[in-house]
């Protein structure tokens, strides 16, 4: 054989390697997804078939889909010719432009080629997990059974007991001067939503946004919100027609609720007069001086009681409470 035809042969055999290897050394997002990226978009999904979520890190329903998917790329880990991939668009603007991607969270299905990358097709079925899982099945001629939970998300039961003590906190600022509830039940959602950015699990992140979802309720319908909402989550899950996935989600935010209950019962929120409410008005902030001027107005067996339940809601509450002690 000439010369120039081995070294073709033998650039091209290397080519194959390095490509076959780039392929099975994707980087990994979490513990089984493949990290995409522009640079290895071309390496990771030529010569086999893959289903794509684009995200980004602003989007509430991204966070929702994260973990149904972390579970199905958990399941497809072994199959060589297929990969399940996330495409972060706040970091790969270009990448999520160039694939015509215009809202999020969003699903492509690339099918194989073996020298390029394929158009790809949007997802069109139910963003659920057996939906999902049926549709790489049938599309990529594999026989994957669905994935089990792992044990930490089977534990969960919805409740996260630091967002279970800021509930109490916000039901204890319903014994503030009327005026004055919503404002300081507003600071505590945004400590709900400042403790959701330091989160990690999915899991948990969902949980959170249904945290304050529910203080939101409270504020917009009062604490009847709570029964509410209790009952009509309880009738979606004795019907019976919901997934395995949402009845899941639906029996983990009746777990939060009862975090709501217990508080609620706790720190019933005190009967208000029309006029008392209409006298005393709205307050859209409430500042420092404005708290100490009211704790000093009630009287002392009620700043006593205040104080007190603070100090079981919250742990900022020490604080208030040697402010109130020199303002004696």
């Amino acid at each position: 054989m000439p010369l120039a035809r081995v070294a073709r042969a033998a650039l091209l055999a290397a080519f194959l390697a390095s490509a076959a290897a780039a392929k099975k050394k994707a980087p990994k997002r979490g513990s089984a997804c493949a990290t995409l990226t522009p640079d290895g978009w071309r390496a990771s999904l030529q010569g086999r078939d893959a289903l794509v979520l684009f995200v980004t890190a602003s989007c509430p329903h991204c966070r929702v889909l994260e973990p149904t998917f972390e579970a199905l790329c958990a399941a497809f880990r072994n199959e060589e010719g297929v990969v399940l991939g996330i495409v972060d668009g706040t970091k790969h603007e270009a990448l999520v432009d160039s694939q015509a991607v215009y809202g999020f969270p969003h699903l492509k299905w690339y099918p194989r080629r073996e020298h390029s990358v394929a158009k790809g097709e949007i997802y069109q079925g139910e963003r659920v997990e057996g939906e999902i899982l049926a549709f790489v099945n049938e599309r990529a001629g594999t026989r994957v059974a669905a994935p089990s939970r792992r044990a930490a998300e089977q534990r969960f039961d919805g409740r996260v007991r630091e967002l279970d003590g800021f509930v109490d906190e916000f039901f204890v600022h319903f014994r503030l001067p009327v005026g004055y509830v919503e404002a300081s039940q507003r600071e505590v959602i945004a400590k709900v939503e400042r403790r959701l950015g330091a989160m990690r699990r999915p899991e948990e992140r969902t949980s959170a946004d249904y945290y304050m979802a529910t203080m939101e309720g409270v504020l917009a319908d009062g604490a009847g919100h709570v029964e509410h909402e209790r009952a009509r989550l309880q009738r979606l899950v004795d019907d019976g027609a919901l997934g395995d996935e949402k009845a899941e989600l639906m029996r983990r935010r009746l777990s939060v609720l009862r975090a709501f209950a217990a508080a609620l019962a706790k720190h019933p929120p005190p009967r208000r007069r029309a006029a008392e409410v209409a006298a005393q008005g709205e307050v859209t902030e409430v500042t420092r001086d404005d708290r100490r001027r009211h704790l000093e107005e009630l009287p002392r067996a009620a700043l006593v009681d205040l104080v007190l339940a603070l100090q079981e809601a919250c742990p900022e509450a020490d604080a208030l409470a040697a402010n109130a002690a020199d303002a004696g």
